[in-house]
């Protein structure tokens, strides 16, 4: 993994570490009602997404055609092009009603304890609170759907799973709101300008949100301390969850199981101790964050980043925040060793 997947990988798998919640928990919309008019008609031309920026899903196009912000927050329109059979893990919308037209291929819903098969010119509505997925059982398909309220939660409204390694483009989630923060950056003189503006944008976004917590945040947020490790049953046993519910709602809410969770955060622990103190050999370091030995820390190096600690910690001092003089959070941190993992 380059080291530009490695950092989408931390802020998906892991996103408590970046903002100190999951990303997930973003609020939805402000009630439509409260919202400012909404702005003249406009047309979006077949294969294109709104603001002319194409979103994907993996592979396959995922693309936004009526925004939010078009709506007041009352609504959004997505079309969505299956390149390949499948479709996401099952889910639930908490404040959320979807509608799905089927356009082109052959699709199995599971809405609750029903399933339903749905082709072209089929129309389904799945309710907010109840849980559900879909399979598109042909090689290519195509959906329409749509979001009342439009909301921005979940990032596009999919689970995080289905986000994990992927690049979705801001302005299709946050609209004007980022467009008008861009313009600002732009103007800025340096970065003593920028970053206030980063700050105030990020802190106004989490104030803003609205979601009730959910047991597989907390365990994400127990499983980001360093300590010893808990197994899955324990961690079933925090959330008050069988250890395949917990499973799969890690998977929806912070991207991946939590035994990977808790593997990338150890990982994110010795990344950002080596960078605080590059005195440190990198066995201290190991032993700091909870690994056997030097050996497991190079393993956890080489899966997500395709280098060894050495190679890829030099690599790191080259990256474009260090020249901007950002270090890593703590610098006059101590060393604090923790149980072995």
């Amino acid at each position: 993994m380059k080291r530009r997947h490695f950092l989408a990988t931390s802020l998906w798998a892991a996103p408590g570490a970046a903002l100190g919640a999951p990303l997930a928990a973003f609020a939805p919309a402000p009630d439509p009602s409260d919202a400012p008019p909404t702005g003249p008609s406009f047309t979006v031309d077949a294969g294109a997404g709104r603001f002319g920026k194409k979103t994907f899903v993996g592979p396959n196009p995922n693309d936004l055609k009526i925004a939010g912000q078009d709506t007041g927050g009352a609504l959004a329109v997505f079309e969505y092009t299956g390149t390949a059979k499948g479709g996401p893990s099952l889910h639930l919308h908490e404040a959320q009603d979807e509608v799905f037209y089927v356009v082109a291929g052959a699709y199995r819903f599971v809405v609750g304890a029903e399933q339903r098969h749905l082709r072209p010119g089929d129309t389904i509505f799945l309710p907010h609170q109840v849980s559900h997925t879909w399979t598109q059982l042909t090689d290519t398909g195509k959906l329409l759907y749509f979001l009342q309220p439009a909301g921005k939660m979940d990032f596009l409204c999919l689970p995080q799973g289905e986000l994990t390694n992927t690049f979705i483009d801001a302005e299709a989630v946050w609209g004007a709101e980022l467009r008008q923060l861009t313009a600002r950056l732009g103007s800025a003189a340096g970065w003593p300008e920028m970053l206030p503006l980063l700050e105030r944008f990020l802190l106004g976004r989490i104030a803003r949100r609205r979601a009730a917590p959910h047991p597989a945040d907390a365990v994400g947020q127990l499983l980001l301390r360093p300590g010893p490790r808990l197994g899955l049953d324990a961690l079933a046993d925090y959330a008050c969850l069988s250890p395949r519910q917990l499973d799969r709602q890690c998977v929806q809410r912070l991207g991946v199981g939590p035994a990977l969770y808790a593997r990338i955060a150890r990982f994110d622990r010795a990344f950002r101790l080596k960078n605080r103190q590059p005195e440190l050999d990198w066995l201290s370091v190991a032993v700091a964050c909870g690994y056997h030995d030097h050996q497991h820390l190079a393993k956890d190096y080489r899966a997500f980043t395709g280098r060894s600690p050495g190679a890829f910690y030099r690599q790191d001092t080259q990256a474009p925040e260090r020249g901007f003089g950002l270090v890593e959070a703590g610098g006059n941190a101590k060393l604090l060793p923790t149980q072995n993992v």
